[in-house]
């Protein structure tokens, strides 16, 4: 089994440049996914301290 050395380039400028395009056209084209997506974990985030302070002190769950 012999292993073949690759070399890597870096790629044209104009390529990169294409990508990037591509990449920023589809994040606004997936916007109405990304938005809400974000927001849920931001919640979640801002709300899993005070749930954590609660359960340390073992808070009715009243959600039962």
């Amino acid at each position: 089994m012999s292993l073949k050395r690759t070399e890597t380039t870096d790629g044209s400028p104009l390529v990169k440049i294409a990508a990037l395009i591509i990449i920023l056209a589809g994040v606004v084209y997936a916007k109405s996914i990304i938005t809400p997506f974000l927001l849920a974990l931001f919640i979640s985030i801002v709300c899993e301290q005070p749930i954590s302070w609660l359960e340390k002190r073992k808070c009715h769950d009243g959600l039962h």
